[in-house]
């Protein structure tokens, strides 16, 4: 219970600094928005658009758990035989 009060403080604390993140966003989009070799528009449309297709599968989609669970576990084994270690056995469940 102790934990999860510090957390709930820490997100109220953060809750400033996020809003502070998304105003500059925001401006720093609508300043590229009127430049006038609109060049600079393409990565901030790039980058828009990135957000609002995670955002799409995160809301649509089931979460990919044992995906995820599984890319982790590859990374351990990769850093296992990059340092001169064997990988073998790798099981990803339900659990």
């Amino acid at each position: 219970m102790k934990h999860r009060g510090i957390k709930f403080l820490l997100g109220i604390l953060l809750l400033p600094i996020a809003v502070a993140l998304s105003m500059s966003f925001g401006r720093v989009v609508m300043i590229l928005a009127q430049a006038p070799d609109r060049l600079p528009l393409l990565p901030a449309f790039a980058g828009i658009a990135g957000i609002v297709i995670w955002l799409l599968i995160w809301l649509f989609l089931p979460p990919l758990t044992r995906t995820y669970i599984l890319g982790h576990e590859l990374t351990h084994a990769l850093w296992t035989v990059l340092f001169g270690g064997k990988a073998f056995g790798l099981r990803v469940n339900h659990r």
